[in-house]
């Protein structure tokens, strides 16, 4: 697929706190993301969370953080935490070294509720296809904003670049993530967003190429979100450097139908 054509660029630093903890029952958080070469850290990237760093099985770790690097080192595995009211850091990673550096990767994970007899199942996605799928007990976040870019207790940053976050409240297929996956303009992120109406939590498009980065929810819930002090650039600084233009039809396409 294309490149993304709008992001947010990242320090370790930087960060964006949404108005909600953008959880349910049944979930899928995606994103693109750009791993910088230029922080070679051995330490956790997070890409988003709605709950805090840590153990602890209490309401803080509840919801889920996904990121990049397991704790102190640069292996470059994708990894996802949840919490319940047993474990506070339930966790399942891909194989060291899936996420390359420098690089436009789709990244997700989904979350199914335990539901008739069957237990709870957690997904992690890389660019469309599933990598690792587990047994899970989570419970949702209900109070903490989602953070991109950082756990919600300001620890363990990015490095790099985020576009087009979204979150759905639903399991979503591989080729339901495939089809988010090829949406790469701000149009086509809106067409995704009204194929999946009713389903889609939020779904953000980040423009970096302003003095304050612009975060708008392109679904009818109207979300907000605020980017850290860090972001918002002095007057009169240059603008970050435009991504390649994907090649003519890239756009939007028919969307694979939404689950139930």
């Amino acid at each position: 697929p294309a490149e993304p054509q709008l992001w947010v660029p990242l320090k370790t630093t930087d960060y964006i706190d949404f108005d909600s903890p953008l959880d349910a029952p049944d979930m899928t958080f995606s994103a693109w993301i750009f791993l910088s070469s230029a922080d070679r850290t051995p330490n956790i990237k997070t890409v988003a969370a709605n709950r805090w760093a840590g153990c602890d099985a209490d309401a803080h770790h509840n919801g889920f953080a996904l990121y990049v690097n397991e704790w102190n080192t640069d292996n470059r595995a994708l990894k996802v935490d949840w919490g319940n009211r047993v474990d506070g850091c339930a966790a399942l990673s891909s194989d060291p070294g899936l996420i390359p550096l420098d690089t436009w990767t789709h990244v997700g994970v989904a979350f199914q509720a335990a539901a008739d007899g069957q237990p709870g199942v957690v997904m992690l996605f890389k660019d469309g296809q599933m990598v690792k799928r587990a047994h899970c007990t989570r419970v949702p976040q209900a109070t903490i904003g989602l953070r991109l870019g950082m756990h919600a207790d300001g620890q363990y940053g990015f490095a790099g670049r985020i576009a087009f976050p979204a979150v759905m409240s639903l399991v979503v297929t591989p080729d339901q993530l495939a089809f988010a996956m090829k949406q790469t303009t701000a149009a086509g992120m809106r067409a995704f967003a009204d194929a999946a109406a009713g389903k889609t939590l939020a779904l953000f498009v980040l423009n970096g190429d302003e003095e304050e980065p612009l975060v708008t929810d392109v679904t009818a819930a109207g979300h907000t979100g605020r980017p850290s002090p860090s972001l918002v650039k002095p007057a009169g600084l240059p603008k970050p450097a435009a991504l390649p233009t994907p090649p003519a039809g890239a756009g939007a396409a028919a969307a694979p139908a939404a689950a139930a």
